[in-house]
């Protein structure tokens, strides 16, 4: 299945654009919802937000083979999410622990 979700959303074809846009629209509304509802920060460019997230999200799927050979096991089993979950959630909630810089003017 992930092969053939890869080589769709890879592809040039409009089958592929037609999903990712609808996977896109999935993200962004969930997104919505969870600001709606007090469970994210509203943010200031929520398009980048969503596209960010399902590029992530994405990339569990489409790399799930290779993932699962250098972590020991599939991030999308039980024994794997159970690794992979709380990370994601940290990441998403705290980040890296790094104070962001400002942006470099004339960037």
């Amino acid at each position: 299945m992930s092969a053939y979700l890869r080589g769709l959303l890879l592809s040039d074809e409009e089958a592929g654009r037609l999903l990712f846009r609808r996977l896109y629209a999935v993200s962004r509304a969930a997104l919505d919802d969870l600001a709606r509802a007090g469970r994210a920060e509203p943010d200031p460019d929520p398009a980048v937000r969503a596209a960010l997230l399902l590029a992530s999200d994405l990339a569990v799927l489409l790399l799930r083979e290779r993932l699962a050979d250098v972590l020991g096991v599939d991030p999308l089993t039980r024994e794997g999410m159970a690794r992979w979950a709380p990370e994601v959630l940290d990441l998403y909630a705290i980040g890296l622990g790094a104070t962001p810089r400002a942006p470099e003017e004339g960037a």
